[in-house]
């Protein structure tokens, strides 16, 4: 999911984890975050205002 988001421009890498290398560390840019406030919330009920 993190490499769709990488490929897709809805993330970016953001740091180099010293801890674990192989892992990526990533930050939302401002299209992922217009996707992600645009996205409907799942913990609502259905017909909730």
């Amino acid at each position: 999911m993190v490499r769709d988001c990488l490929a897709r421009g809805w993330a970016e890498p953001w740091f180099a984890n010293p801890l674990k290398p192989d892992w990526l560390v990533c930050k939302l840019t401002v299209a992922g975050r217009k996707l992600a406030a645009a996205a409907p919330d799942e913990d609502e009920p259905s017909g909730a205002a």
